[in-house]
């Protein structure tokens, strides 16, 4: 399955590496082209032009440029869309979103996905008439032509020969949220071979259920609000119910929080120093850690016992009978409430 190697055009490849980039090659810091297919030329260049911006230049009405980088448009009379091809998509800069956006869908441009903010950057996708797909990105810092997608079965090796060959330095882009295959990839380069992906149905669930019974807890405690509103006591048994089973929902949030992190941080134990495996101490034996794990177990067994032995007591013995209230003003009265 080919995975999408995320590239920036004008950033990663130039601005990354300001001495030439690499030597033996010849090549300077620049994506000097790319090439799009149209049925016409010319008017795949001035949609360009309209909406993106783009020079023309003296090489000819078939290209566009900008900054140092040609868009080439190449006579193709039926053009394949770019998406699942090795090109997947080419991305812009704006300075606006929202208003860029609002101008494209003015002048009936296919709006592929609305903006939306995806991890602190706001992206959109559209596609041009011969179907290119094009990400419209706000990233005032490099505005213009930005990136490109290119599609392959090992993003991180790509990113490495790219940067052999043609110089730049491989760069996480901000706001772009990499898969576990590219991350499993990079890490096995950068701390070696070994398994760095955590277990995914633990953390995909235990995530989950620490957030909803959270919610549910809460939704809980919402209602029985509103029944004991204005000094009402409620008579509804399966609220009772609910009030009962609520009383452990935060702590099986909790506890599924805790699965959640521990296990989403496998195999470290501090990230990037040292792993799970490494960080036994060779000064406590199986039986010195058996033995302190049986010890609390026990413990906190018993103590549980007795907890629910009570509870199920004092539920039995049912509320004590409160005295109606006296009409007594006398200041050796009993207390009706101290705190």
């Amino acid at each position: 399955m080919l995975h999408r190697l995320f590239v920036w055009c004008v950033v990663a490849l130039a601005v990354f590496q300001p001495a030439p980039a690499v030597a033996q090659t010849g090549f300077v810091n620049m994506v000097d082209h790319i090439h799009l297919g149209v049925p016409d030329q010319a008017l795949g260049a001035e949609w360009y032009h309209t909406h993106f911006g783009g020079d023309s230049t003296s090489e000819g009405p078939d290209r566009l440029i900008f900054g140092k980088t040609r868009m080439i448009f190449q006579k193709t009379p039926a053009p394949l869309p770019s998406e699942g091809s090795v090109l997947d998509l080419i991305g812009f800069s704006v300075a606006d979103l929202d208003a860029t956006m609002k101008n494209l869908q003015a002048d009936g441009v296919n709006v592929v996905k609305p903006a939306a903010t995806v991890e602190g950057m706001k992206v959109a996708q559209v596609a041009d008439p011969w179907g290119t797909l094009i990400e419209v990105v706000q990233d005032p810092t490099a505005l213009g032509f930005h990136h490109v997608y290119v599609l392959s079965p090992d993003p991180v090796a790509s990113l490495a020969w790219f940067a052999d060959k043609f110089g730049g330095k491989p760069a996480r882009y901000k706001g772009n949220v990499e898969g576990i295959n590219n991350i499993q990839s990079e890490y096995e380069q950068k701390f070696g071979p070994g398994d760095y992906t955590p277990n995914i149905p633990v953390t995909y669930w235990s995530f989950r259920l620490m957030i909803g019974l959270g919610v549910l807890a809460a939704l809980v405690a919402l209602v029985a609000l509103w029944f004991t509103r204005g000094g009402r006591t409620p008579r509804n048994r399966w609220l009772w119910l609910s009030a009962v089973v609520a009383i452990g929902l935060p702590l099986a949030a909790n506890s599924f929080g805790w699965i959640f992190t521990e296990m989403g941080r496998q195999p470290w134990t501090v990230f990037g120093v040292f792993k799970t495996a490494e960080s036994v101490s060779p000064s406590v034996s199986t039986a010195d850690a058996a033995t302190s794990l049986i010890v609390l177990t026990v413990l906190y067994g018993i103590l549980a016992v007795v907890e629910v032995g009570l509870f199920v007591k004092y539920a039995q013995a049912g509320a004590p009978e409160i005295p109606p209230d006296s009409d007594d003003e006398s200041p050796d009265r009993p207390l009706a409430f101290a705190y």
